[in-house]
């Protein structure tokens, strides 16, 4: 059942995502084209605004870099706005009018919280694929001078993950699995924050579970950042201010590694809180509208 579940999650989710997502992909690779535009035929374009060969140039370099924050803007809001919609359709599906529908299926409320936390984590990660792409095409193909890549921009990122393998191999996996975890955390976060407001309010269910969002989020960020001071001081020279200065790879290298680790328990054990609370409210406080 946790399989058809998670089918109709993603199915549904997918109406609404799939197209912001084609979207943000395609006005990527619009703004790439246009930046390998530029690049290829105006010579000063990077030695400043103003510097063009006559007033078009001038403008056409504003609206470069308009567009440059405009489409950081969008990137950095495609995420949010998936995370909205996973969020509304998890309340819709199970706090609104399908919740009756939804709760006469047979299936536990184990599965339920499976397949709404999977299929949300799945469209998250799809979001962030994209913009990893996106982001990828405009810097290695937009600033490309001539032929499909820029390669001076590529050896340099290359030069950059060598070095980092050459002094710290195991921050290829530690770091991805804690970007999965913390986007795990954040996604089961605003779940059992609106399970919460629901089964604690009759009236502004999403007001309650909005302001909970907020004081966890300042609760957990507190936490992470009390653990990262306590790891600079226990990794590093003894002092804050001595580790502001630290330079020694060695010693980066095993906090980057001791802050990632730790991160990642936090992580963990938010997301088991997180699920635990879920599956009590769903199981004993249910408010359907």
């Amino acid at each position: 059942m946790s399989g058809r579940l998670i089918k109709y999650d993603l199915l549904a989710l997918g109406r609404t995502l799939l197209p912001l997502q084609a979207g943000i992909f395609g006005i990527c690779l619009f703004f790439a084209a246009y930046l390998t535009w530029r690049v290829r035929t105006d010579s000063s374009l990077f030695s400043g605004y103003g510097t063009g060969e006559s007033p078009i140039d001038n403008l056409l370099d504003g609206l470069l870099g308009f567009g440059i924050m405009l489409l950081g803007a969008i990137i950095m809001a495609g995420f949010f706005i998936t995370l909205f919609l996973v969020a509304r359709h998890f309340y819709l599906n199970v706090y609104s009018d399908e919740g009756y529908l939804t709760m006469t299926l047979p299936a536990t409320i184990g599965q339920h919280i499976i397949s709404k936390t999977v299929s949300g984590f799945i469209w998250l990660m799809i979001d962030g694929l994209v913009m990893l792409l996106g982001m990828g095409i405009i810097l290695f193909c937009g600033f490309a001078t001539e032929g499909l890549l820029n390669h001076e921009i590529l050896q340099f990122v290359a030069d950059i993950l060598r070095t980092i393998a050459d002094y710290s191999p195991l921050l290829f996996v530690v770091y991805p699995i804690t970007a999965i975890l913390g986007v795990l955390s954040s996604l089961m976060c605003v779940y059992a924050c609106l399970a919460a407001g629901c089964a604690w309010a009759k009236k502004h269910r999403i007001a309650l579970a909005i302001l909970l969002i907020f004081a966890v989020y300042v609760v957990t960020s507190t936490i992470g950042s009390v653990a990262d001071v306590v790891v600079a001081l226990s990794t590093g020279p003894g002092s804050v201010s001595s580790f502001l200065e630290m330079s020694d790879p060695d010693q980066l290298y095993r906090y980057y590694l001791a802050v990632s680790t730790v991160r990642l328990v936090i992580d963990a054990v938010l997301i088991f809180a997180y699920g635990a609370f879920m599956h009590y409210a769903l199981s004993n406080r249910l408010n359907l509208e």
